[in-house]
């Protein structure tokens, strides 16, 4: 039990109680009189189920630090939780990207500009504005490189794939590169006498070979190409199979083939959405098409509303094809009728309006949404930055496409996001994405890999890999390229492995390449703000992955982080924990009363008006009083806004919330 002591007002830092007015720190038996050194004390009885304590009944007009009973409303709050039934869209979503983070990044050396996922050969394909080509192969939980070409001299201005998967074509310069993808080979070149815009590969009704349409960059004609046709003696160009100048009027932006019909749908900077047959170039003649007029369809809303589309994706199912607009507006299309089926308002004014609703999951801190506005305002007026594009998934029920507030994940049939990933990669705006769904096939050297390991774990004999272990279950992917980023992300059904403090190259930004002169420079800078960044807290009973604000409380994060690279935290108790409320640590005494800041006394508070503990998984410091802060610190379970202006936020838990709760939950 606990000991009253009158000439104490709650817990404080100081060794001598007397000379302390306020909280105290020291523990005193028989009753608890206020908050420890590190944060909340509660209004009225509560629980304490700190390892270290009893219950306690704290003293409401002696308390100092924050409560875990809001005085505004004092409703119990109940959770109910239903059995939900598995329906089938809970099954598609299964075979997506679900990670708040992105698990992998690999390096460039310049800019990236594209990416794309081969079908069938599984190969990632990452270009860069320097006309670099990088092949990677899917592994298991990652990705291998293989081999590059410096395709071009300037940058690259499109990448396309054939359907199958074996082919891919870069267009840039004045000339088209042609490769054979599962033996990551150069076989032609096309050499042009125009600089190329789009590509796309194209089938001919009683063709055997393969044909690739090729668009002007700053015109509107296009051309069809044999693959393999080699060029003239006469003139050293590649001559072309066809020519169609008049199917559109202005510079086209997006093109893809529609194999089950035989047709390409192409868009141009004047908003023209056009159906074209590669063997005619006319209108295509299918049954299967119920219109022969556009002004039947929704095929000029681009028109009407002055925009363009900035790229284009056909559903896997053929039934649907979606387009980004320049105005950030997402459009499906049936591409059957021409009718618009879907649209989503990806505008400011409408990401402006979702912030202050407040009662949506694309929310984000205020600060944070000043400065990613600031970034969308920058890619608006640079012409050199890559289009985000949009993409469907297996099933055709997502799409997929990045946002100002991450990746998102839309059902088309219910009309909404359902998943969300990268909103906490506050430094990077995703921009060109692509989506692996295959399935993994083990290697001779992955299978002996895997024996090796169970032999080594000491598994019985009959344990050793079977034919049905010889392909893995899907390990879907993404892959983005991001504004002014000579990285490329990688998010998959994984969060990131734990990031060293001791060495912030051992993390998950995979230094592959020797970079500039002018990114090492940056990444020396950076190197020592990445352990303000983020970090891991590991206890008996889990991690705790948390995001830090040093943007917000600088000297909050500068004092953790020295205090846990100087491993000041190591073997630490949480010495207080309070059910529905908060659970706190930080004193190597384990009392309540102890702890010290990195420089030996006490540092200011730093309050910021877009931080506040509205929601729960606050990192927060705990203190005695104003401007008392030293080595302890809590972590909110719940929303506690009357804790802000009395306690400085400096991060946010963004993985192991169960583990909070477990820690909460302890019994005594």
């Amino acid at each position: 039990k606990h000991k009253e002591n009158n000439d104490m007002v709650g817990p404080t830092d100081d060794s001598n109680p007397s000379s302390f007015v306020g909280p105290s720190d020291e523990v005193v038996e028989d009753s608890f009189v206020g908050p420890s050194d590190v944060g909340p004390s509660d209004v009225g009885p509560s629980e304490d189920h700190s390892p270290q304590a009893l219950s306690e009944t704290p003293n409401p007009q002696e308390q100092v630090g924050p409560s875990d009973v809001d005085a505004s409303d004092t409703r119990l709050a109940h959770t109910t939780f239903k059995k939900k039934r598995k329906n089938k869209q809970d099954i598609y979503l299964e075979q997506l990207p679900c990670a708040e983070r992105y698990e992998w990044s690999y390096l460039h050396k310049d800019r990236v500009c594209h990416t794309l996922v081969t079908p069938n050969t599984d190969f990632f394909i990452t270009a860069s504005v320097d006309g670099r080509l990088n092949f990677w192969k899917k592994t298991i939980e990652n990705i291998d490189f293989v081999t590059f070409f410096q395709a071009h001299s300037g940058p690259i201005s499109s990448i396309s794939c054939s359907q199958d998967g074996k082919l891919l074509a870069s267009a840039g310069d004045t000339s088209i590169k042609i490769y054979h993808v599962e033996n990551f080979d150069m076989v032609n070149v096309l050499d042009l006498n125009y600089e190329p815009g789009m590509t796309c590969f194209v089938s001919l009704k009683g063709k055997v070979k393969t044909y690739l349409a090729v668009s002007e960059k700053k015109g509107s004609t296009i051309r069809l190409y044999d693959t393999f046709q080699q060029p003239s003696a006469d003139s050293g160009q590649t001559p072309s199979f066809a020519e169609f100048a008049s199917i559109h009027r202005d510079t086209i932006t997006a093109m893809q083939f529609h194999s089950p019909l035989g047709m390409v749908i192409s868009t141009d900077k004047k908003g023209m959405i056009e159906y074209w047959s590669p063997d005619t170039g006319a209108f295509p003649s299918s049954p299967l098409l119920t219109f022969q007029h556009k002004f039947r369809t929704n095929l000029f809303d681009l028109v009407k509303k002055k925009t363009y589309a900035t790229s284009l994706s056909l559903s896997p199912n053929g039934l649907l094809f979606v387009v980004m607009g320049r105005d950030k507006f997402v459009r499906v299309f049936s591409i059957h009728d021409g009718l618009l089926y879907r649209e989503f308002n990806e505008t400011y004014e409408r990401a402006s309006e979702a912030q202050r609703e407040k009662n949506t999951k694309l929310v984000i801190e205020d600060f944070d949404f000043g400065k990613r506005m600031a970034v969308e305002k920058d890619i608006d007026a640079d012409i050199s930055a890559p289009p985000s594009n949009v993409l469907f998934d297996d099933s055709s029920q997502f799409i997929i496409y990045p946002s100002l507030v991450g990746i998102k994940i839309v059902s088309l049939e219910y009309d909404t996001t359902v998943r969300l990933l990268g909103q906490v990669e506050s430094t990077e705006r995703f921009l060109s994405i692509a989506l692996f769904q295959g399935r993994v096939k083990l290697t001779r050297t992955h299978i002996a890999m895997i024996e090796q390991q169970k032999k080594k774990s000491q598994l019985p004999s009959g344990s050793m890999i079977t034919t049905n272990e010889k392909t893995l279950q899907n390990d879907p992917m993404i892959v983005a390229a991001a504004y002014k980023r000579h990285r490329f992300y990688l998010f998959s059904r994984r969060e990131p492995k734990e990031i060293s403090l001791d060495d912030p190259t051992l993390s998950r930004d995979i230094f592959n390449e020797k970079p500039s002169e002018s990114v090492q420079e940056v990444a020396k800078a950076l190197k020592t703000k990445s352990l303000l960044k983020s970090a891991i807290i590991h206890t008996t009973m889990g991690d705790i992955w948390i995001n830090l604000f040093p943007e917000v409380a600088p000297k909050a994060v500068e004092n953790f982080g020295s205090l846990a690279s100087d491993n000041y935290y190591n073997n630490v108790i949480f010495h207080r924990v309070i059910k529905d409320f908060m659970i706190q640590t930080g004193d190597p005494t384990g009392t309540g009363t102890g702890g010290m800041s990195k420089w030996g006394i006490h540092f200011e508070d730093e309050f910021h008006p877009d931080y506040s503990h509205h929601r729960p998984f606050r990192l927060s410091m705990a203190n005695a009083g104003p401007h008392t802060n030293g080595s302890q610190f809590f972590i909110t379970t719940k929303a506690c806004p009357w804790l802000d202006k009395v306690h400085t936020i400096f991060g946010e838990v963004v993985r192991g919330f169960e583990t909070c709760h477990k820690i909460e939950s302890v019994d005594v």
